[in-house]
């Protein structure tokens, strides 16, 4: 296991939180799958469980992990999200990060134009 700093100006709390959403995000702990309890990361980790559990707490506020009362605590599926900064379809960006696209056409019909569109349209 990765080791925390102990004498790093970056608390504890957020050393253990970026090291394990950066193994939620590879896939060590896969979506849907037990955590190990709050007693098991800190002594995996050797810190407090009060350490542990602020953690936990800032990954459930970000979304990537669930609490079940009395079950434990669960990692959950990944969001889908879209980066602006360059332009793409939404099909294309979803194929990117591994989603299966799959379009269908719904309905099919012939709408005559109005004036405005077919000026527009040069039709």
């Amino acid at each position: 296991m990765a080791e925390l700093l102990p004498l790093s100006p970056v608390p504890l709390y957020t050393q253990l939180k970026e090291l394990l959403r950066e193994r939620i995000l590879d896939g060590t702990y896969p979506p849907h799958s037990r955590m190990p309890s709050e007693s098991e990361l800190g002594k995996a980790f050797e810190v407090s469980r009060i350490t542990v559990r602020q953690a936990l707490g800032d990954l459930q506020k970000e979304g990537l992990i669930f609490k079940i009362h009395g079950k434990g605590t669960f990692v959950a599926k990944p969001k889908a999200f879209q980066n602006v900064s360059t332009l793409q379809g939404l099909g294309e960006s979803m194929t990117q990060m591994g989603y299966e696209v799959l379009n269908r056409l719904r309905s099919f019909r012939h709408v005559p134009a109005n004036a405005l569109v077919a000026a527009r349209l040069q039709v």
